[in-house]
């Protein structure tokens, strides 16, 4: 496996991986970072190599404004990388094997979740905003303590340069995508804004937003079905304080919704 660490970089161990990437621990002059690489079969898709590269450019945009910090990036014998800060926090999806938590502690990982986007949605260079979309928010992709919040994996992310085209075949994770998305059209911030608020709402109820016996019946309910119903089962589980600021992000219309999560944040 220590072939895999790009050259400057000393293997360390395993991290974990998905059909598409697989990340490893590097370090280099002590300190542990993330290299991310993508799968064999990956690797010969040029659209997975592209996403590799605009992942990349993003993470530099952002320079760490609610992500992890770019270390480097590149393409060496083994296909493209990508190595970033290693962010020691658990994602949002550990909560869910916890017992309940109360009213502030929810508050709590809510606001740092919504502070980290926010962070995101606002960044700006010389150029103006950003205008990154995550495109993929879940409670796997938000990394959380009791201090502050990241968001990480954009290989499915658009921004200003480069704005997110849905592809033919849905990519992302579908119990937490906003209807637009599900259907393929343009999206923006607010199909994040949609996004967030159904992986809070999942944290905080337990309850999934979607279920579905297959993933075609899920992109279906997804693209069709408003949340009405969702909220409804939420209500007597979530703190109204946090129902009611996530509630209004769930519209299905997204002109409904917070233009962005820097919206909600304040």
């Amino acid at each position: 496996m220590e072939q895999r660490a790009p050259a400057g970089f000393e293997w360390a161990r395993e991290a974990d991986a998905s059909p598409a990437t697989h990340s490893i621990i590097v370090s280099r002059g002590g300190q542990l970072l993330r290299c991310k690489r993508l799968s064999s079969r990956a690797n010969e898709d040029d659209g997975a190599r592209a996403r590799m590269a605009r992942e990349a450019c993003i993470l530099q945009l952002l320079a760490g404004r609610g992500a992890p910090e770019l270390v480097a990036s590149g393409l060496d014998a083994h296909g493209p990388y990508v190595v970033m800060d290693e962010v020691a926090m658990p994602p949002l999806s550990n909560i869910l094997s916890l017992p309940p938590l109360g009213l502030a502690a929810l508050m709590g990982v809510a606001l740092r979740t919504l502070a980290a986007l926010a962070r995101v949605h606002e960044a700006r260079d010389a150029g103006g905003p950003l205008a990154v979309v995550h495109g993929d928010l879940s409670p796997d992709n938000v990394l959380a303590d009791d201090a502050r919040a990241v968001i990480v994996d954009f290989g499915l992310s658009g921004f200003r340069d480069q704005p997110l085209v849905p592809a033919a075949v849905f990519a992302g994770t579908l119990r937490y995508a906003a209807p637009e998305l599900a259907r393929g059209e343009h999206v923006d911030q607010r199909a994040d804004v949609f996004a967030i608020a159904a992986t809070l709402l999942h944290v905080a109820s337990r309850l999934p937003p979607r279920e579905a016996a297959s993933a075609g019946a899920m992109l279906m309910q997804a693209g069709s079905e408003p949340m009405d119903g969702y909220l409804a089962s939420c209500a007597g589980r979530v703190p109204r304080e946090l129902l009611a600021l996530l509630a209004p992000c769930l519209a299905f219309d997204p002109a409904m919704r917070p233009a962005s999560a820097a919206t909600i944040a304040r």
